[in-house]
């Protein structure tokens, strides 16, 4: 039991956090709930959970604000449960650090998918330990970051310094949607509408010599509207 990791739900409509809590501890998981912003808060100071299942719509507090504040606090991995569809809500949490989007409504295997991947995340503590790697590998696919280079099936695919800076900051994140901003501060340190249009053809040239098929892409996913994501390491 005391091996279980442990989910704090915060999630005001119970039918859905009776759901959740039932596919969770299905799973193996250990469920702590909470109905409101300031009780999630007050949780975590108590215990910090494995990770936190966050729904926006919460009676007290803007569930954003609730993910600002953790993120000022605390590293556990964060997968924010919503029913808001929108491009901006989106990709103003995942900016904030959230791991994972799911939109209600959602199926039992998409909830399971999210909470194992940004368990992974935090298990690996892959922002502090894969800058020490000088090859990152997956597949037919591999990143020398000492060379600046990057092979596939063996051979080197020809990257240009800012397409390497590009798909290193996507590698190093691996399973998580970075925003077009964020990847724009990376590349450029310049978030601005002409560096939009430059991520977009710095992006198409890189998956041009990545993918085999672009258009049914392996390696980076795009996120319409938020930004874009490397396959799960």
């Amino acid at each position: 039991m005391e091996n279980k990791k442990v989910v704090l739900v915060v999630e005001d409509e119970q039918s859905i956090c009776r759901f959740v809590s039932v596919v969770l501890e299905t799973n193996g998981y250990l469920v702590e709930t909470a109905g409101t912003g300031e009780e999630a808060i007050n949780k975590c100071r108590v215990r910090q959970p494995s990770v936190l299942l966050l729904d926006l719509g919460l009676p007290d507090m803007d569930g954003v604000q609730v993910m600002k504040k953790m993120r000022e606090r605390y590293s556990f991995p964060v997968v924010v449960v919503s029913a808001r569809t929108g491009e901006k809500d989106k990709a103003e949490v995942l900016s904030m650090g959230a791991d994972a989007y799911i939109t209600k409504p959602f199926g039992t295997q998409e909830l399971i998918d999210c909470v194992k991947r940004a368990e992974r995340h935090s298990k690996q503590g892959m922002e502090r330990f894969l800058p020490k790697k000088t090859r990152i590998q997956t597949g037919e696919f591999t990143l020398d970051l000492e060379k600046e280079c990057a092979l596939v099936s063996g051979k080197d695919i020809g990257l240009t310094h800012m397409e390497f800076i590009l798909l290193s900051a996507l590698v190093k994140k691996s399973g998580r949607v970075l925003t077009y901003e964020f990847l724009m501060e990376e590349v450029w340190k310049d978030t601005s509408l002409e560096k939009a249009r430059e991520l977009r053809t710095l992006m198409a040239g890189l998956r041009k010599k990545l993918e085999e098929n672009p258009m049914e892409p392996c390696y980076i996913f795009a996120e319409i509207g938020v930004g874009y994501r490397f396959r799960d390491i």
